[in-house]
């Protein structure tokens, strides 16, 4: 049974009449779609007809991608909608004459040639389109390779584009260096291309700014990194420097030790000073009370009036 539906299909679908057969109506699609990996994609089809058509009401839809078997979308019998296909216009109708095809997301495998076929009660006709795929590529990095103390060669990576696009070398001027370098591009298990390029330097050639620029297949260029070359301290100037910080170092350390010090013995001192000291007066004797002094003054006072 499953092979006598299969048959079946196979003969409905190859009897879908053919774009040489065309009367009252006309599948008019854009011509080519660009399309952004990850995002949605609309291939645009619209029914048209000829004077005197007043109403039209559509039989079959088929959208279908060249190279593949089996339709995309088909509106008839048997109906057809594989997963993240369908009609842009929602809801759709026999007399909806919008028939684009909306791609709810947009991958690699998608770019390629569409056609869509159309029968109604006024006649049939055959739109073609066509989806470009782009992806962009990443902003480019540079890492500098050494021989030893050296600069050898600078190293461009640039990874998730599509189609495949190019990486390229100048200097400060603008002036293409492209020419003596090595590129490599890979090609992912997702359809996207992975772009690197390592440009080798000389002594006599190397300058102090290189750019490294990826462009994308319609050779547009996307972004770009630049490379400044980092002057470096002659071998004398650098051992001064090691050993100047190394007598600066411990010295700083000892300072700050005894800036610490300092600190906690003003801090113990004022925590350890009286709060009240008393003024020493040198006409009290120590120990006997003011009070007592005075009285002791009358007593001998009216003793001598006696």
């Amino acid at each position: 049974m499953a092979s006598i539906g299969l048959v079946c299909f196979t003969v409905l679908i190859c009897s879908f009449p053919s774009a040489a057969v065309s009367d009252f109506i006309s599948v008019d699609c854009h011509e080519a779609t660009v399309g952004q990996l990850d995002r949605p994609s609309v291939l645009t089809c619209v029914i048209t007809w000829e004077e005197g058509i007043t109403d039209v009401v559509v039989r079959r839809v088929k959208w279908q991608k060249k190279g593949e078997d089996v339709p995309l979308l088909h509106y008839g019998e048997p109906m057809i909608s594989r997963p993240g296909y369908s009609f842009a216009v929602n809801p759709w109708t026999n007399r909806t004459m919008n028939v684009s095809l909306l791609i709810s997301r947009t991958t690699v495998a998608d770019d390629g040639d569409y056609t869509c076929d159309v029968a109604s009660d006024s006649g049939v006709s055959q739109g073609r389109t066509a989806l470009r795929v782009t992806a962009k590529y990443s902003q480019p990095t540079v890492e500098s390779i050494h021989q030893g103390a050296t600069l050898k060669a600078l190293h461009c990576v640039s990874v998730g584009g599509y189609p495949a696009g190019e990486l390229r070398w100048f200097d400060a001027e603008r002036y293409d260096w492209t020419g003596s370098a090595t590129t490599e591009m890979t090609k992912m298990d997702n359809g996207l291309f992975n772009l690197s390029s390592t440009l080798a330097l000389s002594e006599k050639s190397t300058f102090p700014k290189y750019i490294c620029a990826v462009f994308n297949s319609s050779r547009r260029k996307e972004a770009e990194v630049i490379w400044e070359k980092v002057e470096e301290l002659p071998d004398h100037d650098r051992s001064t420097m090691i050993q100047s910080s190394k007598v600066v170092a411990p010295l700083v350390v000892i300072g700050s030790l005894i800036v610490g010090l300092l600190a906690l013995l003003v801090y113990r001192r004022r925590i350890h000073r009286p709060r009240n000291v008393p003024t020493e007066d040198p006409d009290v004797e120590e120990g006997v009370p003011e009070e007592e002094e005075e009285e002791e003054k009358d007593n001998k006072g009216e003793g001598r009036m006696v």
